[in-house]
């Protein structure tokens, strides 16, 4: 799905240990920050990678903690850009846990609902790629969203025979999702 998910979690692991070893020599705070930033940042892209190929909720929730972090120490430090890249990795990992929801639901409101969420992540995380001047990552998460619009029109085609049929699937709601895509 990512660059990052052909990398090992314990190599990300073990450059998260060398920068907090790293932190150990600097007397200067910032520097502090910045390595203390880039260890959570690669915690946080391991065990986004363990979620990304085991949807396990442990890792996803523990790669939001460390990119969350991360975001901190790189806006502590005054590092910008750093902490939109930060920022966006963690807004593309929500989106993704939306998108594999959105492909479990039976119903296709909540599917609805699901894929509205991923895509509104997604954006924000292609807009914070561009802000963080990761034009080949914004790509890829537009690449991302523009096949969560197919399949939401996908579930609208299906929504809208499934509301004829009586299924009680809200009217306003369906047109709500279709003024959104």
């Amino acid at each position: 799905m990512w660059g990052e998910a052909d990398a090992s979690p314990e190599l990300f692991v073990k450059a998260s240990r060398l920068f907090e070893e790293a932190k150990t020599f600097s007397s200067d705070e910032t520097l502090k920050m910045i390595t203390a930033g880039h260890s959570h940042f690669c915690r946080g892209l391991g065990a986004g990678t363990q979620f990304v190929s085991t949807l396990n909720l442990k890792h996803h929730d523990l790669a939001q903690k460390h990119l969350e972090s991360a975001v901190n120490y790189y806006v502590r430090a005054g590092l910008t850009k750093a902490s939109e890249q930060a920022r966006a990795t963690r807004l593309l990992f929500d989106a993704s846990l939306y998108m594999d929801e959105a492909g479990r639901h039976r119903n296709p409101a909540k599917k609805l609902k699901s894929y509205a969420a991923a895509k509104g992540l997604l954006q924000a995380s292609a807009d914070s790629y561009a802000m963080a001047d990761e034009p080949a990552k914004r790509e890829e998460v537009k690449r991302l969203l523009e096949r969560v619009r197919r399949e939401s029109e996908v579930a609208i085609s299906f929504t809208g025979s499934v509301t004829h049929s009586g299924n009680g699937i809200d009217r306003t709601q369906l047109a709500t999702f279709q003024h959104h895509t």
